[in-house]
């Protein structure tokens, strides 16, 4: 299973508006993720279970705590119109806006807005230091997503995850013992101000007691076996 690295430096804006173009002329549709250092991406979950020295076993305990504990405080600090109590993805990317630890990554449909983010939060003063932006393809993710349904539960799984229905995240996400290490790409039916400004998507892994990138590789490999 090979490592995932940045193929590509850019020094210019003229070398980001050709990457841009080499981009849009290809089949695939991608989505892009800015980092301030050259690191690994990784959900706000995992940085806090890895800071906090919270095992892996108890990962899904504590966003499951999380999501308890927020839906019950929600209401005192937002709008009266809840989502629906089974509507998971949409409780999810709200937790995300509140800055609470959940398994979502935030990516962008947009180079330029992930390069934005990359080099807005950069350490200037480190010349050793380089901001990136990974690169997934979200073509192939959906592939491979729509593949893996279908193994689960056939096209009505399909049509519920369609739907954004939230038995289709329990099944695929929370009801997988021992876990499916995937990565879907996931977004609620509807947007806040964060996710339409930035052009947002998430990528949902499926194992939160690794890393994200282990759960990409994982089903990279499982495509090509």
């Amino acid at each position: 299973m090979r490592e995932i690295e940045p193929y590509r430096t850019i020094k210019t804006w003229n070398d980001l508006i050709e990457l841009e173009k080499e981009i849009g002329e290809d089949n695939n549709a991608w989505v892009f993720r800015g980092e301030s250092c050259h690191r690994r991406p990784e959900t706000t979950l995992r940085r806090v279970c890895t800071e906090f020295q919270i095992g892996p076993d108890d990962a899904a305990k504590l966003e499951a705590r999380f999501v308890h504990d927020f839906r019950r405080n929600y209401e005192i600090f937002a709008l009266p119109k809840s989502p629906g109590s089974d509507d998971i993805i949409q409780w999810l990317a709200i937790m995300r806006h509140f800055r609470v630890p959940t398994r979502l990554l935030d990516f962008t449909y947009s180079l330029f807005i992930a390069a934005f983010f990359a080099l807005e939060r950069a350490k200037v003063s480190d010349k050793d230091q380089f901001a990136c932006v990974w690169a997934v393809s979200k073509t192939w993710l959906n592939q491979q997503s729509f593949r893996l349904m279908c193994t689960i539960g056939g096209i009505s799984l399909c049509e519920s995850w369609g739907k954004r229905d939230g038995i289709a995240f329990e099944q695929i996400f929370r009801e997988r013992n021992p876990p499916e290490k995937i990565v879907f790409p996931v977004n609620p039916y509807t947007f806040n101000h964060r996710l339409h400004a930035q052009q947002g998507l998430f990528l949902c892994p499926g194992d939160v007691s690794v890393p994200f990138q282990d759960n990409l590789l994982e089903m990279q490999a499982a495509s090509s076996s």
